[in-house]
């Protein structure tokens, strides 16, 4: 059965927050630059505070102009010893952008989305938000090359920040660590046969990871009709990539939900079609795992696979969602990058049998031993589940019970 389902991560707007890779010692009577800086909305606040002084513990400071932009108040401190390490860390960030392939695919996904300005589609601006911060570092990095001595040191003050933000991967799971939760599932006990907990159960065996960050899993008791198709699903992210860094409880949810349709009684095609909506809340926009080099990355690589003329080919994907796009008024240039992100949770929904106990490169090597040739999207799928450090399950006796994936795709019987 095709799943009809939408992504709409990319449809609301962000805010962000930092923390510190080593601490800054405290500075002797030195004095300090301040600078305000306004934001778009999408790229809205990148810049956070750098990490303060164990004496001097400060917070980022966020306000909203009426237009919708963010004021960022960013405090850099002038003492040796921050600006050392302001330094250090502007570096990392240098290294990183540097690195073989980041340049390569930044420039490659730049020629395909032709994104260098805010876009005026909401179903743009997660792709947006995957631009800015780039754009932004590259910049900053070579103004610094001209600037004067305390615009140096303000430019490496904002430059370590972001690292820490964006680009520093330890950092990033620590900040994923701290917020991690289950979801709130709520509304399920409207479907005949049905309770919350058992919907809970449902999904209990899923690697923790790939819940990080989402609030909410929702049944909503209606019918959802898009232009050309019954909608079964959604996944809403409501603060993209710069919640993932503030994680500030007015930049709304992360939320999964799950609406009426005529088999939604079937525990088999439920568990099939939360799984490939909570993958549209861990991909390049919405997972509070990766960094941005990784982002960059991920996109380009399944951009690549999805331009590739050799894939195979979804009806949903190739047919249903492009031609209801067209129908609502869509650009091609949002219905090619939206497609993307339907290929991405397709594709680990039909390939769901990896992140069985063993894990996803047990898989393969049990796989590749046999002789089997791994299909390619497959292979990406690993490739991206390994990029985000998603574990196994909790234990063999769980899974094999809660197994959210369900049996592999071949291994069901068709009810037809």
């Amino acid at each position: 059965m095709e799943q009809f389902t939408s992504h709409q991560n990319n449809e609301r707007d962000p805010a962000s927050r930092g923390a510190g890779e080593e601490k800054v010692p405290a500075p002797a009577k030195a004095g300090r630059i301040k600078k305000a800086l306004l934001l778009g909305i999408v790229f809205a606040a990148f810049f956070g505070a750098p990490a303060a002084p164990p004496a001097q513990a400060q917070e980022n400071h966020f306000t909203r102009t009426q237009d919708g932009d963010l004021k960022v108040e960013v405090t850099v401190e002038k003492s040796p010893e921050g600006m050392r390490l302001y330094k250090k860390k502007a570096e990392k960030l240098r290294g990183q952008l540097e690195q073989k392939g980041t340049q390569e695919d930044f420039e490659y996904l730049e020629s395909i989305y032709s994104v260098r300005e805010k876009p005026s589609s909401d179903r743009l601006k997660r792709l947006w938000q995957l631009f800015s911060p780039t754009l932004w570092a590259r910049n900053t990095l070579e103004k610094r090359a001209h600037a004067s001595p305390d615009e140096e040191n303000l430019d490496n003050g904002l430059l370590a920040s972001n690292y820490d933000l964006l680009w520093n991967k330890e950092e990033i799971l620590k900040r994923a660590e701290r917020e991690r939760k289950f979801p709130e599932i709520a509304g399920f006990e409207k479907i005949p046969g049905y309770t919350n907990e058992k919907v809970k159960a449902m999904i209990a065996g899923l690697p923790r990871e790939l819940l990080d960050g989402i609030d909410e899993i929702l049944y909503v008791p209606e019918k959802k009709e898009k232009t050309t198709y019954h909608l079964f699903g959604s996944a809403e992210d409501e603060g993209g990539i710069q919640r993932t860094m503030h994680h500030a409880k007015d930049d709304g949810k992360r939320t999964v939900k799950i609406y009426e349709f005529d088999e939604i009684q079937d525990r088999e095609e439920l568990k099939s079609l939360i799984v490939h909506e909570i993958f549209h809340l861990n991909d390049w926009g919405s997972s509070v795992r990766m960094t941005m080099k990784d982002r960059d990355a991920m996109l380009a690589d399944w951009t690549r696979w999805f331009l590739n003329p050799k894939r195979p080919r979804s009806g949903y994907v190739d047919d249903m969602f492009p031609k209801n796009g067209r129908a609502e008024g869509w650009n091609e240039n949002e219905i090619q990058y939206l497609q993307v992100c339907e290929l991405w949770a397709e594709s680990v929904q039909k390939h769901r049998e990896i992140l069985l106990p063993g894990g996803s490169g047990a898989v393969l090597r049990m796989l590749r031993e046999e002789g089997y040739r791994v299909p390619h999207d497959l292979e990406l799928v690993v490739k991206w589940l390994d990029k985000m450090e998603v574990s196994g399950f909790t234990s063999a006796d769980e899974a094999s019970q809660n197994n959210a994936f369900g049996p592999s795709p071949n291994q069901r019987t068709s009810r037809r």
